[in-house]
């Protein structure tokens, strides 16, 4: 099931995107922009952050890379128990 949200844009703003043309690419592109804030903020997985954003997780994953988000975050304390599992070794 898919529920629509809706968002208020001034006019003269709206005219802007209208006349560069990224009208046409407003939804995709605001989907995208929301999946990535969430995603970076933890409230979604990865594969969610993909679903909602409409494109492939190898897709979505070239885009956090693009912006510099990371797609794993250790706590000090696992990098630490980490590095210590790969001295053990």
């Amino acid at each position: 099931m898919e529920k629509t949200v809706r968002i208020r844009i001034p006019k003269e703003i709206y005219d802007v995107l209208e006349f560069y043309k990224v009208d046409r690419r407003l939804d995709r592109n605001i989907k995208l922009l929301l999946a990535v804030e969430l995603f970076s903020k933890g409230y979604l997985t990865l594969e969610q952050a993909s679903k909602l954003a409409e494109i492939p997780i190898a897709d979505f994953i070239d885009e956090l890379n693009r912006r510099g988000i990371p797609i794993l975050e250790y706590s000090e304390e696992e990098i630490k128990k980490e590095i210590e599992n790969v001295d053990s070794i």
